[in-house]
């Protein structure tokens, strides 16, 4: 696959075209970032029954994107708390012409009050309010100015007429009347003015023409002559003539507001807050523990919508929202939202990018300590970093054509580059090192390296490339597999390329004199892995049948594993945003804040529901409330777990009835295992179509079931059919592909109790699929290095003893190959993001088996059961 001798002799034109390629790399890697997307969710088909229920849902509910200002109200029902609301939309409007409105129980409340009671009363309300005023001072002015100045002369009898005088007394009937009724009074009540007063008031207003004014009665009920201009007082009065009237609850705050403010709703919120706010229109903002409210910010853009950087107007807007909030609500403000949690996981990941600096420190140590040679150490970071530079350049590439790439694409991208990279250049240098040792030529031994090694890491490169590129078939990881394919392809054209030209300008300074010592005889059968082999050799049942039981076990739950396909587990619990989920989730219960979506195929005309019609809702409404796990459902005849004729049953309409909505609230985490068995059952029912997050998941389950395991077959055939051409012999194919696949079952059964014992998370369900797809990639990468060096040994030596001999050549650098790979995946962990951690922890877990078990006791022993006397390998 590779001549030495042609591709040195051509080594000027080679450095020339990598000049030339890095420089035209250079405006890609600067501006790749812009194409990284830090959403954390996966898209469902478009034609699976929740796509159906969201598409239908969305003619009457659009769903925009959104960020949640969750606010701890200490009380809720606080005017202040209003005020700052108001303030806040308001800031929020002069900020962002991307809002498309603001919601929050103040807000709603407000315009309830305007849109309802004021509208209906608005006008009675103040009429009423201007009749009791009027005769409030009627009643009151002349006797509250009397007893003011009678109170001056010590409520003395022979000074009534004089105070009455002082009071403007102009010899009325109304003041004759009231004058007599205190002299009558004077001596019944002991001289005590006011309530003298006070009685004459009430027996005047009853034996006078006030009697017949309608609110006479309520102005002596709630008004007294201290406060007859008092408009607390007429307020009230005002209100119990209007509720007794029309029997409508009207309060004495509501009066209030609409005879002092020009916006009455506005007004009473700000005064009093959510004061006798029914419970139907604050439910979905105010929790029912009242600890906290939530104010959501919808953007005139629909879920899902990104900006070519692979941004949102909600992400975006994250930081200045989070300002507003702090400066109106102080450290009672939280900000979140998937805006939110992607802006600070974009924040927090990147103070991560330290683990990758560690991984290059340790990659140069353990070059240097399995080489011997600190110019391989020089050429590791070199290459390693070029490799890292292309790797970028893919993802540029891959952005501009689809549109952005995952983050997640970004660290899984940069560990395996870091891990394969490596692999390569240490795999191609010890060979050549080895040579030496063995008493080549300079020349000879880096021809044999790069003929030998070369064509070993082109076949394992392509294998790694090919298996990578499956990513692309798996739903919402399209992405993946272009990015890495692209990026393995030009790992490989680079470490069989370049990498020979610069061992060919170093020859003989590559290794030092201590790393090129000759090997002294026998030296073989002093290592540990010639031991291991001869063990796993002449044991070769016993240690393959117990290898293959676990495995089979193992097996058994990579495939029945429990997992979630909630994204958010796990989220870093010291951003905000996510304590803010928190604070929702607890708060109101994840029934209300994720409802599940059940439409109702009616085919009837919403303009004119029949009794029939009304009687099949109904009744379907009691269906809905059957099920179990059901909490509350609103929706047509249905409020809570209620059957009620008063629901507007039009504002649930869709396609003017030919469907109708109902928004149901389970009692369970929608992502569990109950609510995916009521979501289930409503699904088998032909008349629903079921949408929300768990009948998405049900639909990702049965899809993920079909493309997954297509894909596993594809990938087992693709490394099979690959590793065939390469050996052509049956045994290297099986032995790899069984071998990795324990590795790889082993592996999550031992993440999954780590996971929920140790980190207390949940397995996320595209773990065990991107472990399949990468180290069944990367796994294979072994076979081929081993493979090669056992075939060339055999080839001098009879089977047993070139075994042995091929894997003591192999297995040194194989195993520090496999720690080296198991470290730079691993680093994965060090990513505060649930999904990255279980996936670094996967890889060395997995990687750490696949070393030290599988390549070092399975391998020999299947090599062995495999071999025929008399054959070759």
């Amino acid at each position: 696959m590779i001549n030495a001798k042609s591709l040195l002799s051509k080594k000027n034109v080679v450095i020339i075209v990598w000049i030339i390629v890095l420089l035209l790399a250079i405006p890609a890697v600067l501006h790749y970032s812009s194409y990284l997307n830090y959403a954390n969710s996966t898209s469902t088909n478009s034609s699976s029954e929740s796509a159906q229920a969201q598409k239908l849902v969305s003619q009457i509910e659009k769903t925009h994107q959104s960020l949640t200002i969750v606010v701890s109200g200490n009380p809720i029902y606080n005017s202040t708390l209003a005020k700052s609301t108001f303030e806040l939309e308001r800031m929020i409007r002069n900020s962002d012409n991307n809002v498309y409105q603001t919601t929050d129980p103040y807000t709603d409340y407000s315009n309830y009050i305007d849109n309802t009671t004021v509208k209906t009363f608005g006008s009675e309300i103040m009429q009423t309010y201007l009749s009791v005023r009027t005769n409030s001072s009627m009643i009151y002015k002349f006797s509250y100015n009397f007893y003011i100045n009678w109170k001056i002369s010590g409520f003395n009898e022979n000074s009534i007429q004089q105070a009455a005088n002082s009071s403007g007394y102009n010899g009325s009937n109304y003041e004759k009347t009231f004058i007599s009724n205190v002299k009558s009074s004077f001596n019944k009540y002991s001289g005590n003015g006011e309530e003298i007063v006070a009685n004459s008031i009430i027996c005047d207003a009853k034996n006078s023409s006030f009697n017949l004014l309608p609110v006479t009665s309520y102005i002596l009920k709630n008004v007294n002559f201290y406060a007859y201009g008092n408009s607390t007082s007429l307020s009230e009065a005002t209100a119990y003539y209007i509720s007794n009237l029309t029997g409508f609850h009207i309060t004495w705050n509501l009066v209030y507001s609409v005879i002092n403010f020009s916006n009455p709703g506005n007004g009473y919120v700000t005064n009093f807050a959510l004061l006798d706010a029914p419970g139907f229109l604050v439910n979905q903002t105010v929790s029912p523990n009242h600890k906290i409210f939530i104010v959501s910010v919808e953007f005139n853009t629909p879920s899902g919508y990104e900006f070519k950087n692979g941004s949102s107007p909600a992400q975006e807007f994250y930081p200045t929202l989070s300002k507003y909030s702090a400066s109106l609500f102080g450290k009672d403000a939280i900000v979140t939202g998937n805006g939110a949690i992607a802006y600070q996981t974009a924040q927090v990941t990147a103070k991560s990018g330290f683990a990758f600096g560690l991984i290059f420190l340790f990659l140069l140590i353990a070059i240097f300590i399995t080489l011997v040679s600190y110019w391989a150490s020089i050429l590791g970071l070199i290459f390693v970093g070029i490799s890292l530079l292309l790797g970028y350049v893919s993802v540029y590439i891959t952005g501009f054509l689809i549109g952005n790439v995952s983050f997640i694409v970004n660290y899984t991208l940069t560990a395996v580059i870091l891990g394969v990279s490596t692999d390569y250049l240490v795999f191609l240098i010890a060979r050549y090192r080895q040579e030496l040792r063995e008493g080549r030529e300079y020349e000879e031994a880096l021809d044999i390296a790069i003929n030998r090694a070369g064509k070993a890491v082109i076949i394992s490169g392509i294998t790694v490339a090919v298996t990578l590129l499956t990513f692309s078939l798996v739903p919402s990881f399209f992405d993946w597999g272009v990015v890495l394919f692209q990026a393995i392809i030009y790992t490989v054209i680079l470490q069989t390329t370049l990498l020979p030209v610069a061992m060919k300008l170093l020859s003989k300074r590559l290794i030092m004199k201590l790393g090129s010592k000759p090997l002294e005889e026998n030296h073989h059968r002093r290592s540990v892995f010639y031991k291991t082999t001869s063990f796993s050799s002449s044991k070769k049942f016993a240690v393959a049948a117990v290898i293959i039981i676990l495995g089979a076990a193992g097996g058994y739950f990579f495939f029945t594993a429990p997992t979630t396909y909630n994204f958010n587990t796990g989220l870093p619990q010291s951003l905000s945003s996510v304590h803010g989920l928190n604070e929702i989730e607890d708060n109101f219960g994840d029934g209300v804040i994720f409802p599940t979506y059940i439409i109702y195929k009616s085919n009837f005309n919403s303009e004119n529901l029949t009794h029939v019609q009304i009687n099949t809702l109904e009744k379907t409404a009691k269906k809905i409330l059957s099920y179990k796990g059901v909490s509350s459902v609103d929706g047509p005849y249905v409020s809570g777990m209620k059957i009620t004729n008063n629901s507007i049953s039009s504002s649930f309409a869709i396609d003017n009835g030919k469907y109708y909505l109902f928004i149901v609230s389970l009692s369970n985490s929608p992502y569990s295992s109950q609510s995916i068995s009521t979501v289930s059952s409503m699904r088998a029912n032909d008349s629903f179509i079921v949408g929300g997050i768990t009948s998405s998941v049900i639909d990702q389950q049965s899809t993920n079931v079909k493309t997954y395991g297509e894909l596993e077959i594809f990938i087992v055939v693709a490394i099979f059919l690959i590793l065939l051409a390469s050996f052509r012999k049956l045994r290297y194919p099986i032995i790899s592909i069984t071998g990795t696949f324990f590795s790889i079952s082993w592996s999550t059964f031992i993440l999954y109790l780590i996971s929920n014992y140790l980190l207390h998370i949940q397995l996320i369900y595209l773990i065990p699929i991107i472990l399949f797809i990468i180290l069944f990639s990367l796994g294979n990468d072994y076979t081929v290095f081993i493979s090669s060096r056992i075939i060339e040994e055999v080839k001098k030596e009879n089977f047993e003893e070139g075994l042995r001999k091929g894997m003591v050549g192999s297995a040194k650098t194989v195993t520090s190959l496999g720690l080296i790979l198991a470290i730079s995946l691993g680093s994965l962990a060090f990513i505060p993001v649930a999904f990255l951690e279980e996936l670094g922890l996967a890889f060395v877990i997995s990687l750490v088996i696949d070393t030290f078990v599988i390549r070092t006791f399975y391998f020999p022993s299947m090599l062995s059961i495999f071999h025929r006397n008399g054959e070759k390998q």
